[in-house]
């Protein structure tokens, strides 16, 4: 009897019956879901930043890197500060960086957007 139970229970398990949809551990809609990036990144955004905004891109994801602020967006990563651009392990923000609408030839300025990314490294 045991042995013919032990090849019914070998019959379910490799016929794939052992298969059953697992229960999800599900939270109630009114729980607000918990930020996904670590306290060193902040998704940050034109229409956060309004005038501070820098960059020619409309979003991305500002990180604190042991000092060294960078920003993220469309799959780069790009040095902001001067302690990440010595490290000349990121693309030159020069890329993204927007022109002043006020001032032909001078870039926007970007201490907003460097102070709040030192933020991130405390």
């Amino acid at each position: 009897m045991k042995l013919y139970l032990f090849l019914i229970i070998l019959v379910f398990v490799f016929s794939g019956c052992d298969k059953l949809p697992k229960t999800q551990n599900l939270q109630p809609a009114s729980t607000p879901t918990a930020n996904p990036l670590p306290s060193y990144q902040k998704k940050i955004s034109k229409t956060e930043f309004g005038e501070n905004w820098a960059f020619a891109v409309d979003e991305g994801i500002l990180e604190c890197r042991n000092k060294e602020v960078v920003f993220i967006a469309d799959g780069k990563t790009y040095a902001v500060n001067g302690t990440a651009k010595q490290s000349k392990r990121y693309i030159p923000i020069e890329e993204i960086w927007a022109d002043d609408p006020n001032i032909k030839g001078i870039k926007k300025n970007i201490g907003f957007t460097i102070e709040k990314g030192l933020e991130l490294c405390n």
